[in-house]
């Protein structure tokens, strides 16, 4: 049900046989691209810092190692933005034609996103914070974005029968409701997550989700600790505001707004994910903040003008953003990677008492979604149709014979999770015959977890 762009930019990586370096090798590009877009802006020192921090950013880094799509969203709103910077240098109004159709590429991406670039890029395009471009360039911004929107349209058609209708909208509607993936507030908003922190979706909820959304901001835009907001806040509290860092506190402000009417934060685990639009405008105001504390990196100087002698204050300065980055790399990024997680909610590598099913199987887990499921289901092919074994939960009756339908070509096994077993999973029956299996699972399936399998709480929960 997921809007098709992300998928199409996969495509060559699948092609490669190596999906998983699609996000890394697009991180990459955003450092260059940001540094692209912050040297006329800011100058080439500023740019420079920029994508240092940038290249150095947890935020940036995780989710550059995720399957998660904000990656691919951040290229084409760097592009666009590019692409409408240098129509105003240049005033050749192809390079806004080419940012349109970068802009637009980002609404088959994160429809919300693609609003949040459309408004800034629109009211930069027309003089609000900038010089106005070419009348030309503006229509290529909008014609640009509506062509490459196209095959969104097409494709939401195909699932839904209507061009303006998502299928991930459809979905949610069929499975949580109808509404409750809808945008804005409502009492019928929402999923039921225990993530929420209320029924439905309202400006108390709203609140709550930016103070979650700034509190993990702090703490993954740079993993400083001394919180990775402190040079941001010293820029804006000084007052000395240059155009450029007004432009960046606007794209700030659409966002924090755009997201205030949205129901969920979007999780702990990936940073503020739903405020990444904010990530190259908080490092640009983090370099300002710096640059606006020293006397050889005032405000005052243009883009143009040339680097100075770096100042003792200066260095003072830019040693300590450096060893705060280099102690972020060497003790939040590695305990972000590989011990926050670490049997985290006792989940762990799926593993076996005695044999094992093997090749094309359908595993019916028994146990609970978190931990039994969840380990399991790590296990999963991308593709499930590959000669593995495919593990889904048990369920209901009607579910999990609708379920081995599903499977017609695999042999069928039943197992218990480790909150049953009290050890590791253990086969309860298989390979068994179609019917065996479904008169199997005619029984409604009852979790009665054994006591010493109520495992302790995660470490870092």
């Amino acid at each position: 049900p997921v809007p098709p762009g992300w998928g199409a930019a996969m495509i060559p990586g699948v092609w490669l046989g190596a999906p998983w370096l699609v996000n890394p090798l697009l991180t990459g590009v955003n450092v260059l691209l940001t540094y692209l877009v912050l040297q006329p802006l800011y100058g080439r020192r500023a740019a420079r810092l920029a994508a240092v921090l940038l290249a150095a950013s947890p935020w940036n880094l995780f989710l550059g190692m995720s399957f998660m799509p904000h990656a691919v969203t951040l290229t084409c709103a760097l592009a666009a933005a590019l692409g409408v910077m240098t129509t105003r240098r240049t005033s050749q109004v192809r390079w806004a034609w080419l940012g349109g159709l970068a802009l637009g590429v980002i609404a088959s991406v994160r429809q919300l996103d693609a609003m949040i670039v459309a408004a800034a890029l629109g009211l930069w395009s027309i003089g609000v914070g900038g010089r106005r471009i070419r009348f030309g360039g503006t229509v290529g911004l909008v014609v640009g974005s509506m062509i490459s929107t196209l095959p969104l349209l097409a494709f939401n058609r195909y699932f839904t029968g209507k061009p303006g209708t998502f299928p991930m909208m459809h979905y949610i509607d069929a499975i949580y409701g109808k509404g409750a993936n809808d945008y804005g507030f409502g009492a019928n908003r929402g999923m039921g997550w225990a993530l929420d922190p209320n029924p439905g979706h309202g400006p108390i909820d709203g609140l709550i989700n930016a103070a979650l959304n700034t509190t993990t901001t702090h703490t993954e835009l740079f993993g400083w600790s001394i919180g990775s907001l402190l040079f941001v806040y010293a820029l804006v509290l000084r007052g000395r505001l240059q155009r450029a860092d007004r432009a960046m506190l606007a794209v700030i402000a659409l966002t924090w707004l755009a997201y205030f009417f949205n129901y969920f934060s979007g999780g702990p685990d990936f940073g503020a994910r739903y405020w990444y639009m904010m990530l190259v405008p908080l490092i640009a105001l983090t370099v300002r903040g710096v640059m606006s504390l020293s006397p050889s990196m005032s405000a005052s100087q243009s883009p143009a003008t040339p680097s100075s002698v770096l100042s003792i204050h200066t260095t003072q300065l830019l040693s300590a953003v450096a060893l705060l980055s280099v102690a972020s790399l060497v003790t939040f990024v590695p305990w972000r990677s590989i011990d926050k997680y670490w049997h985290y909610r006792g989940m762990e590598a799926i593993a076996f008492e005695g044999a094992a099913p093997t090749g094309r199987a359908l595993v019916m887990v028994t146990g609970r979604d978190v931990p039994d499921h969840a380990s399991a289901s790590l296990s999963n092919p991308i593709d499930l149709t590959d000669d593995v074994p495919v593990y889904v939960k048990r369920l209901t009756p009607a579910a999990d014979s609708a379920t081995i339908a599903a499977f017609p070509d695999r042999s069928i096994w039943f197992v218990d999770g480790p909150t049953l077993t009290s050890h590791g999973f253990v086969v309860r029956a298989g390979p068994v015959s179609r019917d065996a299996a479904l008169a199997r699972v005619a029984t409604p399936v009852v979790v009665t977890p054994a006591k010493a399998a109520d495992r302790a709480p995660a470490r870092n929960p």
